[in-house]
């Protein structure tokens, strides 16, 4: 079956008028990286769980990809962290929140307990949670996540993942059918247009955590697109591969809400997921083989060594 991420996205970026895509900077990435070789994409020990207790750490990474969206804020200072003298922001911000809770409380750090937790003990793992959108929200999805896991995996996530025989295609399926917060798909123009970023990102990250062995010996992952969210798009931008027509343009330099759902919010997302593939392609060319998730770890990595000299869109949403 193909991923209908692809497919949905494709007459998408067909017909695009607030997004294109230059395939000669594309192809110009691909000769750097062939020349030069790959960026690292490996997976980040520093801000993730690394425990030997194989449930803690599919319970991590389940949890953290449920809340893995929208860590920015336009009103208020951004939500941080403090850890280690730094403040930790966005998506490290929340790993490492996570990782505290993990190693500290242990009891706790259970679905088992999480279907029950408190709004003031929810907040206290994220250090309060201040200025961070959908706190309450959050809060609800954890529970209902953890809900789930108890009343039909008892509580295991590894028996979740192998009713999916070890096939990406069917876990990321799995994902979006048993668990709603993580749907993430949208009606346009009469179609129904696929995204699922988060639970593309949860079967990359489980695949990422066990190093591709145990249940997280997945086939096909060349099956996941990539992860469309708000940063490939700007490191995208940023490398001239994605050129905005003006009015779009000028609402994300004015830092404007992008309202979920609407054309330009789609065609940046569609053109995110394609870009990628484009990119893929070519580097294939050259004899460089990378899953379309690889070359979106490689860019996401990019798009954090340095404060980028364009903004990101601004979508409020649930979804990434």
């Amino acid at each position: 079956m193909e991923n209908p991420v692809r497919t949905s996205t494709h007459p998408i970026i067909q017909s695009a008028a607030y997004v294109s895509i230059n395939q000669k900077q594309i192809e110009k990435i691909a000769v750097r990286w062939a020349e030069e070789g790959m960026p690292e994409e490996s997976w980040n020990v520093n801000i993730h769980l690394d425990s030997k207790n194989e449930k803690a750490l599919l319970t991590y990474q389940f949890l953290l990809d449920t809340l893995n969206f929208c860590f920015w804020n336009k009103e208020e200072e951004r939500w941080y962290i403090e850890h280690q003298g730094k403040k930790e922001k966005g998506y490290n911000g929340a790993a490492l929140s996570f990782k505290k809770f993990f190693k500290e409380h242990p009891d706790k750090a259970t679905f088992e307990y999480l279907q029950h937790v408190d709004t003031k003990e929810f907040e206290d793992i994220f250090q309060g949670g201040e200025n961070l959108y959908f706190l309450k929200e959050r809060q609800k999805m954890v529970q209902g996540v953890s809900r789930k896991m108890v009343e039909e995996y008892a509580g295991d996530p590894k028996k979740f993942i192998e009713d999916a025989k070890g096939e990406c295609s069917k876990l990321v399926q799995k994902i979006v059918q048993e668990l709603p917060s993580f749907n993430d798909e949208v009606i346009y123009k009469g179609e129904k247009i696929y995204f699922w970023k988060r639970a593309q990102i949860l079967v990359g990250d489980i695949w990422g955590a066990l190093g591709g062995e145990g249940v997280g010996a997945l086939q096909h992952m060349g099956w996941l697109t990539a992860f469309a969210d708000y940063k490939i798009p700007q490191i995208l931008r940023h490398w001239n591969v994605f050129e905005y027509e003006k009015t779009l343009e000028e609402k994300i330099e004015q830092q404007d809400f992008i309202p979920q759902g609407s054309r330009e919010e789609i065609e940046i997302r569609s053109a995110t997921i394609w870009a990628v593939e484009y990119l893929r392609d070519a580097l294939e060319k050259y004899g460089v083989e990378k899953n379309a998730f690889e070359i979106d770890w490689i860019l996401w990595n990019k798009s954090k060594e340095g404060k980028l000299p364009n903004p990101h869109h601004l979508t409020k949403t649930i979804h990434y």
